[in-house]
């Protein structure tokens, strides 16, 4: 179960409702009680691994509506297999994931209402699951004018 708060707590529970393990992305994503981060989607393998899209809308910088996005994998231990992109965030959001059921591929694809400086809205991205390393990505382009 994700939520979207301060922490934005990914949690793992038994079958009984007890907590085994947490995560959260509040730290990296940064919060405000406006604009929380959010575990968007959460997708299992066939494995028990977990992969998750996280992303924060975080209002007007300037004249610009600004987006934090990142991609998580987990263990079902709660240990973090890894992230992506791994060095930074992306400047879009990220509210959709998916994983092929042997955990070989994740796919997620970027959104934004607004230009972005790096990582365009509408593209799709594949990662190898196991590692997070990026396939492949494909930029769907914009209808004119963009809003």
């Amino acid at each position: 179960m994700g939520e979207e708060s301060p922490d934005a707590f990914l949690y793992c529970f038994d079958v009984n409702g007890t907590e085994i393990w947490k995560s959260g992305a509040g730290e990296e994503l940064g919060s405000d009680l406006k604009y929380m981060p959010a575990m968007k989607k959460i997708k299992l393998d066939s494995e028990g691994n977990i992969y998750v899209a996280a992303s924060r809308a975080c209002g007007y910088i300037g004249e610009k509506y600004k987006y934090l996005g990142r991609v998580y994998s987990f263990d079902s231990e709660g240990n973090l297999r890894w992230k992506f992109p791994e060095s930074e965030l992306m400047d879009s959001g990220v509210t959709w994931i998916d994983a092929t059921p042997d955990g070989k591929y994740a796919v997620f694809g970027t959104t934004c209402f607004t230009e972005t400086d790096k990582w365009r809205e509408g593209t799709v991205h594949v990662l190898n699951g196991n590692t997070g390393e990026e396939h492949w990505r494909y930029q769907i382009q914009p209808v004119k004018p963009f809003f």
